[in-house]
């Protein structure tokens, strides 16, 4: 009888562990991800991330994560409690974002190298220290709904065989 009854609270306990996983999926090539129409579920999201002068690379890729439809995945439940999270890819950049039974993004996490400073941040940069060369730029972003959006470009210069790191936090258009 013990066994029997230590039986079901863990089968009951499943069936509540079950509906509060995140379920998953990972798109590699985000050239098949194009769609025209865009939803105002997002729109929230696209404001945040007005940033002044940001790479085309970085604009692409978030409005491809704000007209993401996760409403026609097949995986897709209208469970409130069921969060998605989907990842998008574009070499070595990349967007997490956790989506809602709505559709609309709740949570993101960037990430982008390779790109272009904006001219106000690579100027400043350049007055700041003279003689060093950008060797590695890379740029991240944390957003959270109703939060304020953290992010940061993280360059490397380099001048001779010296190398230092800077953290710069751009201001919003």
């Amino acid at each position: 009888m013990k066994k029997c009854i230590i039986g079901l609270l863990i089968l009951g306990f499943n069936g509540i562990i079950y509906s509060q996983n995140a379920l998953a999926i990972t798109t590699k090539n985000t050239n098949t991800l194009t769609s025209n129409k865009t939803t105002g579920l997002n729109e929230q999201y696209l404001d945040h991330m007005a940033v002044k002068s940001v790479a085309v690379s970085v604009k692409k890729l978030q409005k491809l994560a704000a007209k993401y439809d996760i409403k026609t995945q097949p995986i897709y439940s209208s469970n409130k409690s069921i969060t998605y999270t989907v990842v998008f890819r574009d070499n070595e950049n990349f967007i997490k974002a956790v989506y809602n039974y709505k559709g609309t993004i709740i949570r993101c996490e960037e990430y982008y190298t390779g790109i272009k400073m904006p001219y106000s941040i690579s100027g400043q940069l350049a007055k700041e220290y003279p003689g060093w060369a950008f060797n590695k730029v890379s740029y991240s972003i944390d957003y959270s709904q109703n939060k304020p959006v953290v992010s940061e470009y993280q360059v490397e210069l380099k001048k001779d065989k010296k190398i230092k790191s800077v953290t710069i936090v751009p201001t919003k258009a």
